[in-house]
């Protein structure tokens, strides 16, 4: 498999590639933020800045590209309570290379890695800052604008396994449970309306309770993802 990658960018080399840099700030940044990275609700609220750059280069049979994304909070007077009590920095990258394997049909291999640093500044446990990793390999067909079936294997850092005393302080930062696996999802639009539907069953362990170990499980989900 990494010799199909490394030959279809091979390939894709032989036209020159696309750079794109893109700065937002306020709530359009959370559309930034990485759909293969588990984000608390907490991190949802806060970051409120994100920074792009990518490298993309498709020959009409083949392509690859890379991408880089930061994510930051921002605290300014005005900004809600949560906002200015809460840090976070999200860094991301990804390499991706696919192939056309029919009209409108792609198919897709990606790798994407990342860390993510958090602080409460008013704990009330143990302000401190806390970082945790994540990782993950992806195989993904997409037929269009019509629907998208994704695999992967990944590793997502979080509370869960350690102490309760620094589960609660990496809980209290807003950080997302520990879990690793494998994970099958169906992505398909619904209708026009720009939301999308989603069915995911992922098998693997899960932190389930801070201050115990990390569970085995196996799960099944329907999910509704909109922009508003």
């Amino acid at each position: 498999m990494n010799l199909i990658v490394l030959g279809l960018a091979l390939q894709a080399c032989s036209t020159p590639a696309l750079a794109a840099e893109a700065s937002v700030i306020g709530a359009s940044a959370e559309a930034a933020m990485p759909a293969s990275v588990a984000w608390s609700v907490t991190d949802r609220a806060i970051i409120n800045k994100a920074k792009t750059r990518s490298l993309a280069n498709d020959s009409g049979t083949d392509g690859w590209g890379l991408e880089y994304v930061s994510l930051r909070s921002l605290h300014l007077d005005g900004l809600p309570l949560v906002a200015t009590r809460l840090k976070i920095h999200a860094r991301h990258l990804k390499f991706a290379a696919w192939h056309y394997v029919g009209t409108d049909t792609a198919l897709g291999l990606s790798a994407f890695a990342g860390t993510t640093s958090r602080l409460d500044r008013s704990s009330s446990i143990f302000p401190k800052k806390t970082k945790a990793q994540y990782a993950g390999v992806e195989l993904a067909l997409v037929q269009g604008e019509n629907w998208r079936l994704r695999g992967d294997v990944f590793y997502q850092g979080g509370w869960g396994g350690r102490s309760l005393e620094a589960d609660a302080i990496r809980m209290t930062n807003g950080e997302p449970a520990k879990a690793r696996g494998l994970r099958a999802t169906l992505e398909v639009p619904v209708a026009e309306s720009g939301a999308m539907l989603s069915l995911v069953a992922d098998v693997g362990p899960k932190a389930l309770a801070p201050g115990e170990p990390v569970h085995h499980r196996r799960q099944l989900g329907l999910g509704l993802t909109a922009s508003f």
